[in-house]
């Protein structure tokens, strides 16, 4: 009987060593592994920086902007309401807010969705823009500005989309017509006191609001409602 205790107390020692031994691999397996994806999703996340940074558009600009008192909603006037309180966004930041902004369309189920995520984006670089050529940095401002306006006419194309699929695009669609109305505003207002050799690029990216108000306002009369009166028309 003794034998038989003495037996089973080695089986159960063998068999809680070996459990320990299992548990401590297992868990440096699992840390391993968790390791190994961490660092790879951190590599991934530096190239995409690096990237980014190194596809950005570069300008240089000789001359320094002048004083002006022009603010956002000066000039003509649009009733559409810009976002506030982005002036705390670093330049360092900008390729992390452009990586979860790109997760948050992806992810978006249906275009209303992602026309919502996308003006939304370009109105706060709009406003970034802005606030950049006011303290005198143009080489960002320009850059912005541009992601801005790409951001605009991504919302709507994918305004064109749902309206194809059959929904209701009646309100989004007048909604990025003002918009858009709204950046040509404070692209207008910028030109006043930009440097003579960023003026063509603001008026070059200007072009794209201007496309953004023409394709809206065709739609919205081909759908039989109004569309926003232009301002700028002569």
């Amino acid at each position: 009987m003794a034998v038989a205790n003495n037996t089973i107390s080695v089986i159960v020692g063998v068999d809680c060593h070996s459990l320990i031994t299992y548990s401590v691999h297992y868990l440096l397996m699992v840390t391993r592994a968790a390791t190994v994806v961490f660092s790879g999703l951190l590599a991934t996340l530096v190239l995409f920086v690096s990237v980014r940074s190194a596809s950005s558009i570069d300008y240089k600009f000789n001359l320094p902007p002048s004083a002006s008192s022009d603010r956002l909603n000066s000039n003509v006037g649009v009733s559409y309401s810009l976002p506030t309180f982005v002036s705390s966004y670093s330049k360092i930041l900008w390729p992390f807010i452009s990586l979860v902004t790109r997760l948050e369309m992806a992810l978006a189920r249906d275009p209303i969705g992602r026309v919502n995520i996308a003006l939304e984006n370009a109105d706060i670089r709009l406003v970034m823009a802005r606030e950049y050529m006011e303290l005198g940095d143009y080489e960002v401002a320009l850059t912005t500005l541009l992601k801005s306006e790409h951001y605009l006419m991504a919302a709507a194309r994918d305004s064109m989309l749902a309206s194809a699929s059959g929904e209701d695009t009646s309100e989004v669609m007048s909604r990025l017509a003002t918009a858009s109305l709204k950046h040509r505003e404070v692209m207008e207002a910028s030109l006043l006191d930009a440097p003579e050799d960023a003026r063509p690029v603001i008026m070059q990216t200007m072009d794209l609001s201007k496309a953004v108000f023409r394709e809206m306002s065709n739609k919205l009369w081909e759908m039989g409602e109004s569309a926003p009166l232009d301002p700028f028309k002569s």
